[in-house]
């Protein structure tokens, strides 16, 4: 009886052993491998073969991961999960042109198979998270590579892009793609080294803070520096709170805070003002609000797009249709037709009102558990800050696989860790 039970226990720590190594296999390949993937042969550099390894990755893992845990106990936040992916078939079925929705528009890809593996991607890191100091170096390495790059192409230097003739070559892209993207991917990195460095004050966190810092900037995403004010300022809320306790804090924070301005004025100063003159036009942006021709023309979509709300409320128009509904020769003309710049408006739109008053329920009660376990450290306020940060900027830009992908796992670490998780990072 003995020799049985022994053999059982081996058996389930074997199994965990399996299940750790392929998870901490599988963060690396969502956090570190895709987001550098790219074909600088193909003419979609960044998309293509990103989505294609990402869906069947996925797959294969939580199959796996499934066999393994055979026994899930399903609580609040999967019963919303399974109801948003009940809408989003639905929405599928019932959509203005299939096809498109199966598979999403060229470039974009955000179809029902991409929307699915989210959730996918979601389920995993939310029941199977462990950290691993070993997938936290690589997956910063990765953020270092990226920063690099993005801040080659913003002095003008571009060892790829140059080399392969592709149409991108002169903007900030990195690995990432768009530089609306790049904002994006800085807005769930940022966060992780600043926490990282503000909690520990390790030297190697502070140098990728300085890189991420500089990829922000490079960028010239507006919406990005909006987000990055917001969870920085959260920071310095966390600071203020734990400084009795920690005097190093203020050092610290005094520290980035001297190295942000160090930072801008060098970039600023290398591009003879191209930073403050970006920055300039958030405020006659907001000015010219009835300006159609307003810097980002985001003012003109979303005016288009509005009238598209009430076209097919229940279920919207099918996934990655938006450009079906929005039947407008202009929005066409000026190329402002694929997706609506703002990620809440598109899924109103194309997926319907249900399935996003279910998508922002998921994410307010993630949110709001991480806000209730905030005294159990940094991490908490680290994954607080990536999230929130993420929908801010996420009302101004679009969903893209490099940071879709990492979003959905961040919301699923959160998730785990609102839930009472213990495992301190």
């Amino acid at each position: 009886m003995r020799i049985k039970t022994s053999r059982i226990i081996k058996r389930k720590e074997a199994e965990i052993k399996i299940l750790n190594y392929i998870f901490s296999s599988y963060a690396v390949f969502i956090m570190a491998f895709i987001p550098l993937f790219i074909t600088p042969w193909r003419k979609d550099i960044f998309n293509d073969y990103r989505i294609i390894s990402v869906v069947v990755v996925s797959a294969i893992v939580f199959i796996i991961t499934f066999y393994y845990r055979r026994q899930y106990e399903i609580k609040l936040l999967d019963k919303l999960l399974l109801l948003y992916a009940a809408l989003l078939i639905l929405s599928t079925v019932f959509s203005e042109e299939m096809k498109l929705s199966l598979f999403g528009l060229p470039r974009c890809r955000e179809g029902i198979f991409s929307l699915l593996t989210y959730l996918i991607i979601f389920t995993i890191f939310y029941k199977n998270f462990h950290f691993s100091k070993k997938s936290l170096n690589i997956i910063l390495f990765s953020a270092v590579v990226i920063a690099l790059y993005g801040i080659l192409q913003y002095f003008k230097i571009d060892p790829i892009l140059n080399i392969a003739n592709n149409e991108f070559r002169g903007s900030v892209t990195s690995t990432i793609g768009q530089r609306n993207f790049v904002g994006t991917y800085c807005t769930l990195f940022t966060p992780l080294v600043l926490g990282l460095f503000i909690h520990s004050g390790k030297k190697r966190y502070f140098i990728v803070t300085m890189l991420m810092l500089g990829l922000v900037l490079s960028s010239t995403t507006r919406s990005a520096w909006i987000a990055f004010i917001f969870y920085f300022i959260i920071l310095i809320i966390y600071c203020a709170i734990n400084i009795k306790s920690n005097k190093s804090l203020i050092i610290r924070l005094s520290l980035l805070i001297a190295t942000i301005i160090l930072i801008f004025s060098f970039m600023n100063y290398k591009t003879k003002g191209m930073l403050t003159s970006r920055a300039k036009t958030v405020y006659v942006d907001a000015k010219d609000i009835d300006n159609n021709d307003s810097g980002s023309s985001r003012i003109f979509i979303w005016k288009k797009a509005i009238p598209v709300l009430f076209k097919n409320p229940l279920l919207g128009s099918g996934p990655d249709t938006y450009n079906l509904v929005l039947n407008d020769e202009e929005s066409k003309r000026r190329a402002l037709y694929f997706k609506a710049h703002n990620e809440y408006l598109q899924m109103a739109i194309t997926e319907g009102y249900p399935a996003l008053a279910v998508y922002l329920s998921l994410v307010s009660i993630i949110l709001f558990r991480l806000y209730k376990n905030r005294k159990k450290g940094i991490h908490i306020w680290i994954l607080f800050c990536c999230i929130a940060g993420y929908l801010i900027q996420a009302f101004f830009n679009i969903s893209f696989i490099s940071t879709a992908v990492i979003y959905w796992a961040v919301l699923g670490i959160a998730a785990r860790y609102g839930e009472g998780c213990n495992e301190v990072t």
